[in-house]
C-alpha cells in the first residue's frame, strides 16, 4: 500500500499541512488605532478585538461584521446612522465609538462625517457621504469604464478631506 505523501510528514508538520488544507477563514477588514495608541481589529469568526499600548490582547464588545471606522469626533450616543442597502452600520462604545459594518465598507472623514458605498437608481456606484446631524449627500460617483461597477472592497479616509 502506498502512503500518500502529506502522511510521510513529522507529526508537528502533518498538522500544519492538514490545517492548511481544510482551514476555512473569512478575516474582516477592519483595523483601527485610536489617539491614545490602542489598536483595533474585528475577526468575522469572533468579533472585536484590541490591544492596548503595551500590547495586551483582549475581546472587546461588537459583532464579528466585516468592516469597521473609528469616530473619535464625540457623536452622541444613540445618533442615528444611515440605512445602507445591502448592510448594517453598528456603534460600539464611546470615545471612541467604533462603528461596526455587515457587508459595506466604511470610513469616518476628518471631517466627521461616515462615508460608503451605496447603489444610485441608474445603476451608478455612489460615495455617500453621511453627517452627524443626518444628512446624506452623494461625494462622488464611480466611473464604470463600460460596465457597471456593483461593489468596492475597501475604504479608507485620508488627509485634506481626501477619500
Amino acid at each position: 500500500m502506498k502512503i500518500p505523501r502529506f502522511q510521510q510528514l513529522p507529526g508537528a508538520l502533518l498538522l500544519i499541512a492538514s490545517t492548511v488544507t481544510t482551514a476555512i477563514a473569512h478575516p474582516g477588514s477592519g483595523i483601527v488605532v485610536d489617539r491614545r495608541g490602542y489598536v483595533y481589529f474585528v475577526d468575522t469568526g469572533s468579533g472585536v478585538w484590541v490591544i492596548d499600548p503595551r500590547g495586551k490582547l483582549e475581546r472587546h464588545d461588537g459583532p464579528n461584521f466585516h468592516w469597521m471606522a473609528l469616530d473619535e469626533s464625540g457623536r452622541p450616543s444613540g445618533a442615528r446612522l444611515p440605512s445602507i442597502p445591502g448592510g448594517e452600520v453598528t456603534p460600539v462604545g464611546v470615545n471612541p465609538t467604533l462603528l461596526l459594518s455587515s457587508d459595506i465598507p466604511i470610513a469616518v472623514g476628518e471631517d466627521g462625517a461616515l462615508y460608503y458605498p451605496k447603489p444610485g437608481n441608474n445603476g451608478a456606484l455612489r460615495i455617500a457621504r453621511f453627517t452627524r446631524s443626518g444628512v446624506e449627500t452623494v461625494r462622488a460617483t464611480l466611473p464604470s469604464h463600460g460596465g457597471v461597477l456593483r461593489g468596492i472592497n475597501g475604504l479608507a479616509a485620508g488627509p485634506v478631506g481626501s477619500i
